[in-house]
């Protein structure tokens, strides 16, 4: 995706963090990757971090990102100097999962389960434009506000034109995971993850991270009062400060 749209360059200012992002199979310019799981995951991340030479590191998840942040906490602890979730959807065994979900994501998820061939060409005769006016109507009051500025639309534009650069088989595939079970065992992550959700979160319900929480042995959720689904540059740096603060000194990560 990309990370030097403005909104995002001003939450990583002053920061000292070096943010890599990395596009999951079939997003982008990335191969797609049929029949993938989320457990799969893991062993991207790691071989991106093997070819820059990066041994320890965090990981802020946003959204869809909160199961492959999870996979990532199972597979690799001891490389792990921070784990968040912002916003983070549940995994498809989420009880009440589709209770406050839009109609628009439910209808996405069922069609790329059954008909995936559908599915694809349906978002493949979805020009940027039309998806921003479809997530419009599927926000919360408090993000339609914040989404209807002239800089945010283009930012929500942008991500889905570069996601679907070479096709919607990665969305496709994603949708199709989040109804699928996730192959997870929440309960069996040791390392600490944090979580941000705002009440008022019309995209993914906040009882989506309550129940992530109880699953997780080391949660520690903050609930965003009068928050929605979108985050304004300030608080994306207050998440990102987060994690560059979780590196203690000779970059030990979270103490025993």
């Amino acid at each position: 995706m990309d990370f030097d749209q403005p909104l995002n360059r001003a939450a990583l200012d002053e920061s000292g963090v070096r943010l890599i992002g990395i596009d999951r199979p079939g997003y982008g310019r990335s191969t797609h990757q049929a029949g993938r799981r989320y457990r799969d995951w893991p062993t991207d991340v790691l071989a991106v971090a093997g070819e820059l030479g990066i041994d320890r590191f965090g990981i802020l998840a946003y959204s869809t990102g909160g199961p492959y942040a999870v996979a990532c906490a199972l597979a690799f602890p001891e490389r792990l100097t921070f784990v968040g979730i912002v916003s983070g959807i549940g995994p498809a065994e989420t009880p009440r999962r589709a209770e406050g979900l839009p109609r628009t994501i439910v209808t996405a998820i069922g069609l790329s389960r059954r008909a995936p061939a559908v599915a694809r060409w349906v978002l493949k005769h979805t020009s940027p434009e039309r998806f921003s006016r479809q997530f419009d109507k599927d926000l919360s009051p408090v993000d339609r506000v914040f989404h209807r500025d002239p800089e945010v639309r283009q930012a929500a534009i942008d991500f889905f034109a570069e996601a679907t650069r070479n096709g919607p088989h990665g969305l496709v595939e994603d949708y199709g995971l989040m109804g699928t079970p996730s192959g997870l065992d929440y309960s069996a992550v040791q390392c600490p993850i944090r979580l941000w959700h705002g009440d008022a979160d019309a995209t993914v319900p906040v009882h989506h991270a309550e129940y992530v929480a109880r699953l997780l042995p080391k949660a520690d959720l903050e609930v965003l009062p009068g928050v929605g689904h979108l985050h304004t540059p300030d608080r994306w740096a207050e998440f990102v400060n987060a994690a560059r603060d979780a590196v203690g000194p000779m970059g030990r990560g979270y103490p025993d």
